[in-house]
């Protein structure tokens, strides 16, 4: 009785840090979007609201590897579970740290416009990579199979949005802008990129490791 109550406990903590993966990048796809319409001031609200899921998430993050370090626990191992763990850690590290660049931007960036259709669909294809991998995480404690499945989702997901950073780039290229502008919309960009190749990276570990579980299984 009390393994199972530690258990559901676990899981839940698990399933809450897991969430703030569908948290930040929602609000970091909202953040965008402001900025796109050179509206400043709501960005800098929600640029607030995703170091807040980053502090929450640090807290988590200690409380569930103090967990996993006392026993074998869900469907994987303490070791792959911890690196899951520090990767979905790393996904939500590289939101905030593209957040607080662009902001750093923003104040020297007159207009986003030349950018701002591009910047609008790469991000909600982002998102939706990101909000994949959480869902990937959490059926993989029952489901080891339909992971599998939403990864390969992850993965063509980030193959999409690749082509709107390339339309991006294009973008900038040929927009109306000084060169020091140019210079930081390709480097935001690069961040939104950062993101988007670190939730894959994850996604392509959880499946590495639900493979591995399938054959022993």
């Amino acid at each position: 009785m009390t393994d199972k109550k530690e258990k559901r406990k676990l899981e839940d903590v698990m399933r809450e840090f897991n969430a703030l993966l569908v948290e930040g990048i929602t609000v970091f796809k909202e953040a965008i979007h402001f900025l796109c319409d050179n509206k400043h001031s709501e960005f800098n609200k929600k640029v607030k609201l995703i170091i807040e899921v980053e502090k929450k998430a640090d807290r988590l993050k200690e409380e569930l590897i103090e967990k996993f370090i006392k026993r074998e626990t869900l469907a994987f191992s303490r070791a792959d579970r911890i690196e899951l763990i520090e990767r979905i850690d790393i996904v939500l590290d590289r939101i905030e740290y593209a957040t607080r660049t662009i902001q750093t931007h923003s104040t020297l960036i007159k207009d986003y416009s030349i950018v701002a259709d591009h910047f609008k669909k790469f991000t909600n294809d982002l998102a939706e990579a990101v909000k994949t991998l959480s869902n990937a995480i959490d059926v993989a404690e029952d489901d080891l199979q339909k992971a599998i499945e939403a990864t390969k989702l992850v993965e063509e997901l980030r193959r999409h949005a690749r082509n709107h950073s390339f339309e991006i780039m294009e973008d900038i290229i040929k927009g109306k802008v000084d060169n020091p502008e140019k210079m930081l919309l390709y480097t935001s960009t690069e961040y939104l990129i950062a993101i988007l190749d670190e939730s894959e990276e994850t996604s392509d570990f959880l499946r590495k490791i639900a493979i591995k579980y399938l054959v022993l299984e």
